[in-house]
């Protein structure tokens, strides 16, 4: 068991990618991932990466004022803030939920550009190639899965055409769009590379090539649960570690389960809020479509979390 838990710590991607496999070889022998196992793996997956990496969001901020030497960490001031953004966003939601979609997908390629390109200069050229392949990558998921997020878009959207007529445009011509945002990313790359050289870890983004490969042939749910919480939410748990440990007087403890334990009491709290959001819908809300607000739920929490990360994403760390 501690032989286990030791090779989830060192090597979290290579554990992603041999879940991520096994459940391809049970969807080829069985035809069907049963929906009861997708959902399962979507909640285990956010309560051990996926919530936790954004439950660390208070302690970031703290060691971001730290090092600005501004203004002293206020927590309580810190979750007003953190509240009142996604107060802001989800009555943005209810009035203007296209726009609100689109916000989301923007910040969702920003955020997860800054991932999976991490430790490059802070060129504009370097974010421009983060912010396309991050565009890239949404695409990916979302177009090779069209049959599974159309119906959730239309939902999402409650039934706006213009939104619909923008997304069965883009589906479309989901092959062009794919091919493009790729070769313009690579064209960014390559530019950007010109101007000022970042040094690549090969063994990562082959990690990431075939995590991406993966969620080709699996359902949506496990897709998104793979990428959002095997990868991203992994890589960016271990910068979020080295950024609270970097300094050498740091009272964190480094060791990757301390930083977990940290989360948790955040972590806790979110699932306490979406297991009444749950109860509540069940008792009273069951006509309501229950997928769309998980997504929209998403949404609120991503919108502050992008600009605390935002800071982590900057400095200079490396990943594993």
């Amino acid at each position: 068991m501690k032989k286990i838990i030791n090779i989830i710590q060192l090597q979290p991607t290579s554990v992603s990618i041999a879940l991520g496999l096994f459940l391809i070889v049970w969807q080829g022998f069985s035809g069907a991932i049963p929906e009861q196992v997708q959902i399962l793996l979507l909640a285990v997956s956010l309560f051990l990466t996926g919530i936790p990496h954004g439950a660390l969001d208070h302690l970031v901020a703290q060691e971001t004022l730290r090092r600005q030497e501004t203004t002293a960490f206020n927590l309580i001031f810190f979750i007003a803030k953190y509240l009142l953004t996604m107060l802001t966003y989800g009555v943005f939601w209810y009035f203007f939920p296209s726009l609100s979609l689109y916000l989301f997908l923007i910040i969702s390629a920003w955020h997860w550009g800054e991932t999976d390109l991490p430790n490059v200069p802070n060129t504009l050229l370097w974010k421009a190639a983060r912010f396309i392949f991050g565009v890239f990558v949404i695409g990916l998921l979302l177009l090779t899965h069209s049959e599974e997020v159309t119906p959730l878009w239309f939902r999402i959207l409650r039934y706006d055409a213009d939104g619909m007529a923008v997304w069965n445009f883009v589906y479309q011509y989901k092959t062009l769009f794919l091919s493009g945002f790729f070769t313009i990313f690579v064209f960014s790359f390559l530019l950007a590379q010109a101007q000022k050289v970042a040094f690549f870890d090969k063994k990562h983004y082959l990690q990431l090539l075939i995590i991406l490969t993966i969620c080709y042939f699996l359902p949506l749910l496990p897709a998104f649960a793979l990428y959002f919480s095997g990868w991203h939410a992994v890589n960016a748990f271990y910068s979020i570690k080295k950024y609270l440990t970097a300094d050498q007087n740091s009272t964190i403890g480094k060791h990757p389960l301390y930083i977990w334990y940290l989360s948790l009491p955040f972590t806790l709290l979110a699932f306490v809020f979406l297991a009444a959001v749950i109860f509540f819908w069940s008792k009273y809300l069951q006509h309501y479509d229950p997928l769309p607000l998980f997504y929209i739920f998403l949404s609120l929490i991503t919108l502050p979390h992008l600009g605390v990360m935002h800071n982590v994403n900057r400095s200079e760390v490396s990943i594993m």
